[in-house]
């Protein structure tokens, strides 16, 4: 793809939910597990997920977690979302994106 038509995405990301999906048969269900922010950086259609996953009761503790977030089984979590979103028409995921291309700051 020409530089000149590359698309950048900075996203804010919020999950009210987390999920379980089994191994075995790509089923997924809730957790009792709460949600998160994270971010992702996307250019074109290579996208990294970024952020912690909060550990802890206090607000102290999720801060110094060191359970970060790793991008591939991110992605994969967050299909998971949107398929359960589909399943039942609830609402789990919601995202703001920042959209730019090559041409930013010529």
């Amino acid at each position: 793809m020409s530089k000149l038509t590359d698309k950048y995405y900075l996203s804010i990301h919020h999950r009210s939910i987390a999920i379980n999906i089994n191994p075995d048969d790509g089923s997924i269900e809730k957790s009792t597990s709460p949600g998160h922010f994270y971010v992702s950086l996307q250019k074109n259609e290579d996208k990294k997920f970024f952020g912690k996953y909060g550990q802890g009761k206090s607000l102290i503790q999720h801060l110094l977690s060191k359970e970060v977030i790793e991008s591939e089984r991110e992605g994969l979590y967050t299909s998971g979302i949107k398929a359960l979103e589909a399943q039942t028409g609830e609402e789990y995921h919601s995202f703001k994106s920042i959209i730019g291309n090559s041409q930013l700051g010529k």
